[in-house]
């Protein structure tokens, strides 16, 4: 059993990405509800079945699997470099920032917050601190291991980085060459498996974290590879079961756990988006997607819970958090983040 998924079929709409980006959201909402409560992974769900990864660990790296083949989708797609930038700051930057906003102006003077010790020039810096896309780092919730407002929005910044590596990739002509890109896809991901260390210093601040971004970027870059392959990849239900049971093996191991991941988990995810034809996950987060509103609202709304209930088991705070985190990322979708979407952009949802 075979197909082979062309660019226009992933146009048309019969895809299951926005099933699957809600998939990850919610499993960092798992995966963080036992962090938030224990300030540790002991408990965390895969990593008390022997895993060395985390739920929440993987689901960021599909997210920038994903991203990374419909944000090169959209370069390819735009008529210049400008109206591709524009597409991306309209995706990302809206959510964003009024999430920072509520964090810093709802949720941080309920979590004891010393707003009396901030001065004028503090402010200043939570400011620029939003617009370069850095979440707010507020000491809150004194009485919690963790004292984050919004731990997981560290990514968000370097889902941008990577949306400006696309043009300089581009501009390098490295996507005319797809063998070249392929390769330098899995010298980086070979880099983040050894592990390095390198002193960036000012040029952290356009680069952050260099091992981050390499993690990142080279998950990012393998979602490119698929697109780039797309008409050379043979899906097969045999080639998934392989991969299943590869990336099921792999929890037991640290070593290139994230590169059997970006590759394994890549074809599985790109198989499921792509291949499985089910009317129910196609309509699954589909016109209306509250994946990123439930990525950026979900921590707050948890660690709120668990600070003011004093609630000690992750999973009664999963269940009782998903549902808010659900609600937040409807509202955020239809409020903040369509209204600046083009129309066609909204309705197609070819969009990271």
């Amino acid at each position: 059993m075979e197909v082979v998924m062309t660019f226009e079929g992933s146009r048309r709409h019969c895809n299951n990405f926005g099933f699957l980006r809600l998939l990850f959201a919610s499993l960092v909402i798992i995966s963080h509800s036992a962090e938030i409560i224990d300030g540790n992974r002991s408990r965390e769900w895969l990593v008390s079945i022997g895993g060395t990864m985390t739920l929440g660990e993987v689901a960021v790296d599909g997210f920038f699997l994903i991203s990374g083949y419909l944000v090169l989708q959209s370069f390819q797609n735009s008529t210049t470099v400008y109206s591709y930038i524009i597409k991306r700051v309209r995706r990302i930057y809206p959510g964003f920032i009024f999430a920072y906003v509520t964090c810093f102006f709802v949720v941080a003077p309920f979590a004891g917050v010393d707003f009396g010790s901030l001065k004028f020039t503090s402010y200043l810096k939570y400011a620029l601190q939003a617009l370069m896309l850095n979440g707010p780092d507020l000491y809150a919730f004194p009485s919690m291991p963790v004292h984050a407002l919004n731990g997981p929005t560290w990514t968000i910044v370097y889902e941008f980085r990577c949306y400006l590596l696309i043009v300089l990739i581009a501009g390098l002509g490295l996507y005319k060459w797809p063998l070249m890109f392929a390769a330098l896809s899995i010298g980086l991901l070979l880099l983040n498996e050894v592990g390095f260390f390198i002193k960036v210093g000012a040029l952290g601040r356009i680069i952050g974290n260099p091992m981050f971004l390499v993690r990142l970027a080279s998950l990012f870059c393998i979602g490119s590879c698929f697109y780039l392959f797309r008409s050379k990849i043979r899906f097969r239900v045999e080639f998934a079961i392989i991969a299943c049971t590869v990336l099921t093996a792999s929890i037991y191991f640290s070593k290139f756990q994230e590169a059997v991941f970006a590759i394994f988990g890549g074809y599985l995810i790109f198989y499921v988006a792509l291949h499985i034809k089910s009317r129910v996950l196609v309509s699954i987060n589909s016109r209306v997607d509250i994946s990123y509103g439930v990525y950026l609202y979900a921590w707050p709304i948890q660690i709120s819970l668990a600070y003011f209930f004093g609630i000690h088991s992750p999973w009664t705070l999963t269940i009782i958090a998903t549902p808010f985190a659900y609600v937040a990322g409807l509202l955020s979708w239809h409020f903040i983040e369509r209204p600046f979407l083009v129309p066609a952009v909204a309705e197609r949802r070819t969009y990271a």
